[in-house]
């Protein structure tokens, strides 16, 4: 076994300042719609009930937009010293930095939506979509997933970086945690969902920006 060590992660004592990735903006926009009725489901019962699974049934984009708030909508921001601000979501990141990107596809469509953990909606991708275009055939050879959907995890390490000395494994360990908490809300909201191990697409943009930290695949949601 050859055991990557990825250092010992230290704030720095003076930040980097980081230009964030620019996603293009365009029309498209889906405003997803907030939850108004809590299920009274004991944690312990989520807990017992949370398996992979690997069949897939169709869901409303409601159910999408649950999951999507329960794990990743801003709840408060603070503008910062490294070029972006930092914020508070539901799930915890090394410095309240949240690097990671929320990217989804549908099962009904080639069309990939950007998560905006802001506004809580989805923004259509449009110069990076190219880079999308074989990512749920190249699953196959790992999962039929012809009738789910699919989620990326796209990081901007350089963000965790411009705090941290040695900060590449607090960006993998911010990925494990979303997707864990991904997995539990599932479980919640009755969604089938499925981590997987492979990281597609490799290449997201040439300047090497973003990278893929995680996938997974859920049910089947028709967006647009």
């Amino acid at each position: 076994m050859t055991w990557i060590n990825l250092g010992n992660p230290v704030p720095k004592q003076k930040f980097d300042k980081y230009i964030p990735y620019k996603w293009e903006i365009s029309n498209g926009y889906i405003k997803l719609h907030e939850p108004e009725i809590f299920l009274p489901t004991p944690f312990s019962q989520v807990m017992f009930k949370r398996k992979s699974q690997r069949s897939f049934k169709t869901t409303s984009i409601n159910h999408l937009s649950y999951l999507l708030w329960f794990t990743n909508r801003v709840k408060d921001y603070i503008d910062s010293d490294m070029g972006f601000p930092i914020t508070l979501r539901p799930v915890p990141s090394a410095g309240a930095i949240h690097p990671i990107h929320i990217l989804i596809n549908s099962p009904y469509t080639d069309k990939w939506w950007r998560y905006d953990p802001f506004s809580h909606g989805l923004w259509p991708i449009i110069k990076e979509n190219k880079y999308f275009l074989n990512v749920r055939k190249d699953c196959k050879d790992i999962l039929d997933c012809n009738t789910a959907s699919l989620i990326l995890l796209v990081a901007e390490p350089k963000k965790t970086l411009s705090k941290y000395t040695d900060g590449t494994s607090l960006v993998w360990r911010d990925a494990g945690i979303l997707l864990g908490n991904l997995a539990l809300v599932s479980s919640y909201l009755d969604i089938n969902f499925c981590p997987i191990g492979a990281l597609l697409p490799k290449e997201i943009d040439n300047k090497r920006q973003l990278v893929t930290v995680g996938m997974a695949v859920f049910d089947a949601v028709e967006i647009d």
